[in-house]
């Protein structure tokens, strides 16, 4: 590669501008050093006369670009001569259409072939990210509202299993995400925004937390923490017998609304189980002189942690965790306390909520019917923006008939108006009219 063109002499060296067939300009420099032949890759389209010259056949616009380069310093500070001028030499002469075309013109260009870079990128997960699932047991009173920020409330979920959708995750956990409940059929489609971390998230494998180390389980439930486009990062609060939150980043699709069955321990049978000599226990990645911290563990107040070995180094102890979180790491002897062989502590497995079903109380007897097709949802008994949809055949309750319009509610009880509210929907569109 030529020296750089940082050299003051090479500055200093005359230049001149001569005319030159087809419309171009010779752009000859006097280099204060002679160049090898190889390094000239238009050596063999035209030889210089002399040896210690270079000429290089530029269009105008190219040379006003060489020029402005030049006289900023720019090339100065990040090419060389040979860089420089064999990049023009060997791209053929653009015409103006063809600079307004070109995506990677250089950043010294008219405007008009500049690419607008200051268009706001999109924020979080993106619109790929969709998360989707039966939800058995989804917060009770989760409030949708129809905007992503204010708004007026539109409808709450009750606790009761409903199917969700989730999309536009937000990069931060203060803001809220959109939430649609819902299949196509069978429900009441309501679509606004909830608070993102009200999201009952679910793990469909397990997610890395410390490589090697630790991992949130297949199958719980954890929390939106922060987003990034096509991944989520999600937090799993424990409170025994371990008191610390894990965090971990993961695809979208290894997230769900649908509540599995956690894997059970898996424990060889000559294991030897360990409990925790103090509040906290120090994990190493290995045995030896050269091992480094993983992770400080932190024991709920009057709780064990039961921990199993079967390999022991020294006065290290490589010992493994199994619940919510799974743990591998090497342990001091001396934080442990070694329970006899054969026995193994009971560590009682966490209690998987799941509603069954709701009741709801009316005076009389309501109408019930079951749609054909959809009908949208409105706040109030006027014409406005729908707030859902009732899907087709879904069993619907009919509360009241008011002025054409009807107040109704899912027979599932699964999502309900908020609280002084109601579900309108056209009563002509249901073939309903007033009550006898």
């Amino acid at each position: 590669m030529t020296p750089a063109l940082a050299s003051t002499a090479w500055s200093r060296q005359p230049e001149r501008l001569r005319s030159a067939p087809s419309g171009r300009l010779e752009y000859a420099v006097t280099p204060p050093f002679p160049l090898p032949k190889h390094c000239d890759p238009l050596s063999s389209e035209r030889q210089p006369t002399e040896p210690s010259r270079r000429t290089r056949w530029l269009a105008p616009s190219a040379l006003l670009v060489t020029a402005a380069l030049w006289g900023s310093g720019a090339l100065a500070q990040s090419t060389t001569p040979g860089d420089a001028q064999d990049h023009a030499a060997q791209s053929p002469a653009p015409t103006p259409n063809d600079a307004q075309r070109r995506s990677g013109a250089p950043s010294l260009t008219p405007l008009d072939t500049q690419t607008d870079d200051s268009a706001e990128k999109p924020k979080g997960a993106g619109p790929t990210c969709i998360i989707r699932g039966d939800s058995t047991a989804p917060p009770k009173d989760l409030t949708l509202y129809d905007a992503a920020s204010g708004g007026a409330a539109i409808a709450k979920l009750t606790g009761l299993k409903t199917p969700l959708e989730a999309s536009e995750l937000p990069e931060t956990a203060s803001a809220r995400a959109r939430l649609k409940t819902g299949t196509g059929q069978g429900h009441f489609r309501m679509e606004g925004y909830a608070a993102a971390t009200e999201l009952p998230l679910v793990t469909s494998q397990m997610l890395p937390v410390i490589t090697g180390h630790v991992w949130i389980g297949a199958a719980e439930r954890v929390t939106l923490d922060a987003s990034r486009p096509g991944q989520v990062r999600v937090s799993k609060r424990l409170t025994a017998p371990l008191s610390q939150t894990f965090k971990a980043w993961a695809p979208c699709a290894q997230l769900s609304f649908t509540q599995g069955t956690p894997p059970g321990p898996s424990i060889d049978g000559d294991a030897r189980g360990y409990r925790m000599a103090k509040d906290t226990l120090e994990l190493y990645d290995e045995a030896g002189q050269k091992r480094s911290h993983v992770i400080t563990l932190q024991r709920a107040p009057g709780a064990e942690v039961l921990f199993w070995s079967t390999k022991r180094q020294g006065n290290m102890v490589q010992v493994g965790y199994q619940g919510a979180v799974l743990i591998e790491g090497w342990a001091n002897a001396n934080a442990l306390k070694a329970l006899p062989r054969g026995e193994l502590m009971d560590e009682a497995a966490p209690p998987r909520l799941e509603v069954a079903g709701g009741k709801l109380r009316i005076e009389g007897e309501p109408r019930e019917l079951r749609t054909t097709r959809e009908h949208y949802i409105y706040r109030e008994a006027k014409q406005g923006t729908p707030i859902g949809r009732i899907e087709v055949n879904t069993d619907t309750i009919v509360l009241d008939i008011v002025a054409g319009w009807a107040s109704v509610l899912p027979k599932s009880l699964a999502v309900m108006p908020p609280d002084g509210g109601h579900f309108w929907v056209k009563a002509e569109d249901l073939n309903l009219g007033p009550k006898p």
